[in-house]
């Protein structure tokens, strides 16, 4: 018991949105009789595969002290890429680019806002807006749809519980990130340009190398 008012006490803001996301859970399932059930789990466990990774970037961005207003448009590009070349190419190839080409646009932010001192927000709208006519113009300015859905089919398959491939992978790509940032080098210093740059400057961190690290995994 000493333990857990411990961890409470350390990791309040956890605690709490732990504590909150109980109590909606509760509300609706004592005011809905279907809510209640393997269906919603999953539906929500769905949900959370794809916001999950934008909130995981989007946090990295905030823990440093920036801002990556691009995920979006980087996530459609990269969206773009898979359906148009899964049937010439395959799906794994295809996804295999897709998140090459975004690795590398997030690496290409954090170049310009740690080397060239450009301001993320300035840098990052401009690239939301650049992102999406590059969409545009991979998918020849047309609906692109897929025609294999096998590999969809697969990562969105309930396997046990609540959970199906796409939200496992979500989950541990989530452990891996804290892992990283909490017993790493690198996390550390992406803590400390955060949340005290001056100071982390003064006791010799080097900027840059976290701040593209951070907009690296953002675009990833």
């Amino acid at each position: 018991m000493y333990k857990i008012k411990s961890w409470v006490i350390e990791n309040h803001d956890l605690a709490f949105a732990i504590l909150l996301a109980i109590c909606v859970y509760g509300y609706f399932a004592l005011t809905n009789e279907y809510f209640a059930t393997h269906r919603t789990g999953f539906a929500i466990m769905e949900r959370f595969a794809v916001l999950g990774l934008v909130g995981l970037a989007l946090t990295l961005c905030i823990i440093a002290g920036e801002i990556d207003l691009s995920i979006g448009s980087n996530a459609a590009l990269a969206a773009v890429i898979v359906v148009r070349f899964t049937d010439s190419l395959g799906a794994f190839p295809a996804l295999f680019i897709a998140v090459s080409v975004s690795t590398l646009i997030g690496t290409i932010q954090g170049y310009f806002i740690a080397y060239l001192r450009v301001r993320a927000i300035v840098l990052t709208v401009g690239t939301l807006m650049l992102l999406r006519g590059v969409a545009l113009f991979v998918a020849q300015e047309k609906t692109v749809m897929l025609t294999d859905f096998r590999v969809p089919d697969f990562i969105s398959t309930k396997m046990m519980w609540y959970f199906s491939p796409a939200s496992l992978l979500v989950i541990a790509m989530f452990v891996v990130v804290g892992l990283f940032m909490s017993y790493t080098r690198y996390g550390r210093e992406i803590y400390a340009i955060g949340g005290a740059r001056k100071e982390a400057v003064a006791a010799g961190i080097d900027l840059k190398r976290p701040m593209v690290i951070v907009f690296a995994i953002s675009g990833l």
